[in-house]
């Protein structure tokens, strides 16, 4: 089968003959003759019934032919490609992380003048974007994973045939009110994994309240513990929480702006760290929207590293 031969039909169909769709085409008569017999032929069923009046389309032939006009549509857009810039394309998935944003932000800017530029930036899970990259809708994982999860995330990836790349290691932060009472008596200034200095106070966690709670994601539990949990699915609303209750949250630092914005404080968790993995496709870091997008994140991560040095 060939875009010839689907042309040929099409036409023929269109004008109600071979000779009509020939000459539209620019080929013999015979030759269009040809071309339906030897598709039919290979389709094991006719298309047009041969009139003294003309080609009158079969009852499969209408099948055929809802087919073969989505070939010639989908032909065309392929042939379009070939006389178009490459597609500069990058789809990031990250639970909200502000350095992953910020970079993602400053890369738009950069290409903003750039017509073929396609960049999306999604909240997802590393297990849900793991499935992702396999399906091809994602380009690239944003993952900060407790050491005691390493194992299980370098597991996943091999049997999706994800690449994992390690960034660098991130210090850990309780995130409180400036007038937070565990601020005020110095209880949060002293925090190490598994301290009950915050047991009375309760959890506030960002989680898509959607995702599968067995998902790969730091367990707050693990490090600190707290009277009981609070889970909101939007990172403003965490937040504001935390600015006006006695909750807090665990995770990476907040930036300059966020705290003063809020009025809260990052506390790091001394001998605790998340490890900041990047997951592609195989090979694909190699890529340069990729690359110049790690090269962003980066940039952004070193005051965060160097608050906890």
């Amino acid at each position: 089968m060939t875009i010839l031969q689907i042309r040929v039909v099409v036409w023929t169909a269109e004008l109600g003959s071979i000779s009509s769709a020939a000459k539209e085409l620019n080929l013999s008569q015979p030759n269009a003759s040809s071309c339906i017999r030897l598709l039919e032929e290979e389709i094991g069923f006719q298309i047009f019934h041969r009139t003294n009046a003309g080609a009158v389309i079969t009852d499969k032939g209408e099948q055929f032919l809802k087919h073969a006009r989505q070939i010639l549509e989908q032909n065309e857009k392929i042939m379009w490609l070939r006389n178009t810039e490459e597609i500069y394309r990058l789809r990031i998935g990250s639970l909200y992380y502000f350095p992953a944003v910020k970079s993602f932000l400053d890369l738009c800017e950069m290409h903003r003048d750039d017509r073929e530029a396609d960049f999306r930036f999604y909240s997802v899970s590393v297990d849900d974007g793991i499935d992702c990259l396999a399906r091809r809708d994602l380009d690239l994982i944003i993952a900060p994973v407790m050491k005691h999860q390493i194992a299980g995330l370098m597991s996943k990836c091999k049997r999706s045939s994800t690449e994992l790349t390690s960034i660098c290691q991130i210090p850990a932060v309780i995130n409180v009110r400036k007038q937070h009472p565990a601020v005020a008596d110095g209880r949060c200034m002293n925090l190490t994994q598994g301290s009950s200095a915050m047991k009375e106070f309760p959890y506030i966690s960002y989680r898509n309240l959607l995702e599968d709670t067995s998902s790969i994601s730091y367990n707050e539990s693990d490090f600190v513990q707290c009277s009981y949990k609070i889970y909101v699915d939007d990172v403003d609303a965490k937040l504001r929480m935390i600015s006006v209750t006695n909750g807090f949250s665990f995770g990476i630092l907040s930036t300059n702006e966020t705290m003063e914005q809020y009025g809260i404080l990052s506390i790091p968790v001394p001998g605790v760290t998340l490890e900041m993995f990047v997951l592609t496709r195989p090979n694909d870091t190699a890529r340069r929207e990729i690359s110049e997008y790690l090269a962003m994140l980066r940039k952004e991560l070193i005051p965060v590293i160097e608050h906890g040095g």
